[in-house]
């Protein structure tokens, strides 16, 4: 029984010869480049090989450079980035737990128990590990005045928060409770569109807004 041979032995034995006659034109090129002076020292585009050699060398080694200054660079903005992202969650977690604050404080009408202690943890961690960041430091100084406003707003709403918990009473002003509510999530909103967070990864609010808002 005949063998039929691989159809891709020609091409093997094509590329082999193509690489071949590649080979000699570069070797006939870098030949015809090549001079010698008096003393009969090879030339290469009239300098001597090392300093060919040595400018090679030394390009190869600026290019080398610029490459990993640029990955450095992007490795160093992706870290950036994460940091962000993190404040972000971080500012997200704290109004969707004032959200649900209020929610419950307006369907019971203003009791101490309307707190549960889960929201009330979830919204004072968030807003205490904000004010842990230290924006006056890079990449947070860049995204400080646009944060600011809902960073503030979450803050003046954990001292009303703070003042029923801690004194186990009502809400003196309920209407005004909601409202810093309702103004926290529209400074998230109004950050969260500006153009200096347009490349920056924006967690979504886990939560329906309530009808009351």
């Amino acid at each position: 029984m005949r063998k039929e041979k691989c159809s891709c032995d020609g091409l093997m034995v094509a590329s082999l010869l193509a690489g071949v006659a590649l080979g000699a034109v570069i070797m006939v090129a870098i030949g015809a480049m090549i001079t010698y002076d008096p003393k009969g020292v090879p030339l290469f585009f009239g300098a001597k090989w090392w300093e060919v050699m040595t400018a090679i060398g030394t390009t190869g080694a600026v290019v080398v450079a610029l490459w990993q200054a640029r990955k450095l660079s992007r490795l160093k903005e992706d870290e950036n980035r994460k940091k962000i992202t993190g404040v972000l969650s971080l500012i997200s977690e704290a109004v969707q737990s004032l959200y649900w604050l209020a929610s419950h404080a307006s369907y019971h009408k203003n009791v101490y128990e309307s707190f549960s202690v889960a929201n009330f943890r979830n919204f004072q961690t968030s807003v205490d590990a904000i004010g842990q960041i230290p924006f006056y430091e890079w990449p947070y100084c860049n995204y400080h005045k646009v944060l600011n406003p809902v960073i503030s707003q979450l803050r003046v709403a954990r001292t009303s928060v703070m003042h029923v918990v801690d004194n186990k009473v009502a809400l003196e002003n309920l209407d005004g409770f909601i409202e810093e509510a309702k103004t926290a999530e529209q400074y998230r909103k109004t950050a969260y569109g500006d153009p200096v967070l347009k490349d920056i990864p924006k967690p979504g609010l886990h939560y329906l807004i309530p009808e009351f808002l």
